[in-house]
């Protein structure tokens, strides 16, 4: 049974997945009314929802309000310092920047499709029809955080990494798509690798560990491919 604090965590969550604020942004110099972008609103969290950006379709801003913004000010801040280091984007989103009015802040990112025009789907839909290739991909995608000290702050598998499928570049590959800044008070792991990547090991055995049968095997493996020159 619920008590009574998960019951209002749980109103406020639904409050916020279907009702768009009635505010105006203001993209590049011109402006959008939110409840006039109806039709390119892809979804919502707790904190921010998400929308195909007007100016692109390729993209999508992600829009929190300032009242409540500590996810996207933070995950904009950290894709900038991935950015400033030369890390790789290939199993992230692209990152296009940030923006601001008197209200909201918002970020602006790759819009991830299938090859087809489809949205992908979440890796624990992998694990359940393909185990064997699903460890594959989250082994390329952990050996990727790894390498490049890259953290997270929720690498789950049912919402935060998806599949992207492309059989023109990459075949298949796993993305992670949401909650990615270090979150610590005192950010060692994001400057020290050796406490970076101790960060991505319990990221590993909190969220991902429990599909494979053998996960310390997994993680070995992910460790190996991390090391490989490439």
């Amino acid at each position: 049974m619920q008590n009574e604090n998960e019951k209002v965590v749980n109103s406020n969550k639904n409050f916020l997945r279907t009702t768009i604020p009635d505010i105006v942004i203001k993209l590049d110099g011109k402006s959008y009314a939110l409840k006039d972008l109806k039709k390119n609103f892809l979804g919502s969290g707790i904190e921010r929802f998400v929308f195909i950006d007007p100016r692109n379709s390729k993209r999508v801003i992600k829009i929190s309000m300032r009242s409540y913004c500590k996810q996207t000010r933070e995950e904009s801040r950290y894709f900038s310092f991935l950015k400033s280091r030369k890390v790789p984007f290939t199993h992230l989103p692209k990152y296009y920047g940030y923006f601001e009015g008197e209200n909201y802040i918002g970020l602006c990112q790759e819009l991830l499709l299938n090859e087809d025009g489809s949205r992908p789907k979440p890796m624990i839909e992998w694990c359940r029809k393909d185990p064997s290739q699903a460890e594959d991909l989250l082994v390329e995608l952990f050996a990727f955080l790894y390498r490049y000290n890259v953290l997270s702050r929720d690498s789950t598998l049912d919402s935060n990494i998806v599949v992207v499928e492309n059989h023109k570049t990459f075949g298949y590959r796993c993305k992670l798509i949401d909650g990615l800044y270090c979150g610590a008070r005192i950010p060692l792991n994001k400057y020290v690798k050796f406490f970076g990547r101790g960060s991505i090991k319990r990221q590993f055995y909190r969220n991902v560990a429990w599909v494979f049968s053998s996960p310390d095997d997994v993680w070995a493996r992910i460790v190996a491919k991390a090391r490989e020159k490439n």
